[in-house]
C-alpha cells in the first residue's frame, strides 16, 4: 500500500484581501489628510500628512501614488513672503563698520572688567594676608612690650628688649613683607 502524496498548499487569500483593504484604509486616511490639510491651508509635506493621517512617512514614501501627489502639492504652495526692507533704511557699510567698532570697543571694556574682577579675590586674599601678618606681629610686640615695662628691670638687666625697639618695631614691616606688599612699598 502505498499512499501518493499531494503538496499541500497554503492557503493565502484571506491575508492578501486583508493586507488589501488595509492599504486601501491607509490611502484612504492619507487623502483624507491632504484634504484636510488643503482646506485648513496648511502646508502639505510628508510629516504633515503622516501626523494628520496617523500613519508612518515611510508608507507615505513608499507609496509612489501619494508620494508623488504630497511633492506636486509641495511645490505648488506659495513661498512664505519675502519682506524687502527699503533701500534708504538698509544699513550702508559706514554704519555697519561703525556697529563693528563699538561692539568690539565694548568686548575689550567687558575683557578688562573680568580680569579686574578675576584679580580682585586674589588681592584681598594678599591684602588680608597682609593685614593679618602686620596684626600678629603688632599685638605680639605689645604683648612683649606690656611685659617689658611690667618687668622691666628683669629685661633691661638681660637686655632682651626696651621699650622703644617694641614700639619702633610696631610700625615697621619686615623687608620681605614690603618687597610683597604694593600698599605697603
Amino acid at each position: 500500500m502505498s499512499r501518493q502524496t499531494t503538496p499541500w498548499q497554503r492557503n493565502i487569500d484571506g491575508l492578501r484581501r486583508s493586507a488589501q483593504t488595509k492599504a486601501e484604509i491607509t490611502k484612504h486616511r492619507a487623502e483624507e489628510a491632504i484634504a484636510l490639510l488643503l482646506k485648513e491651508r496648511r502646508p502639505i509635506t510628508f510629516k504633515a500628512v503622516a501626523e494628520t493621517a496617523q500613519i508612518s512617512t515611510a508608507w507615505l514614501y513608499a507609496n509612489e501614488d501619494i508620494k508623488e501627489r504630497i511633492i506636486h502639492l509641495r511645490s505648488q504652495q506659495a513661498p512664505k513672503a519675502h519682506i524687502a526692507i527699503p533701500v534708504r533704511e538698509q544699513a550702508t557699510n559706514a554704519s555697519k563698520d561703525t556697529m563693528i567698532a563699538a561692539l568690539q570697543r565694548r568686548i575689550k571694556e567687558q575683557a578688562a572688567e573680568i580680569r579686574e574682577l578675576k584679580q580682585q579675590p586674589r588681592r584681598r586674599l594678599y591684602y588680608s594676608e597682609c593685614f593679618y601678618d602686620t596684626i600678629w606681629r603688632t599685638s605680639f610686640k605689645l604683648i612683649l612690650l606690656s611685659i617689658s615695662t611690667t618687668y622691666r628691670g628683669w629685661f633691661q638687666a638681660g637686655g632682651v628688649v626696651s621699650g622703644t625697639d617694641l614700639e619702633d618695631s610696631v610700625h615697621s614691616p619686615t623687608k620681605q613683607h614690603r618687597m610683597r606688599c604694593p600698599k605697603c612699598s
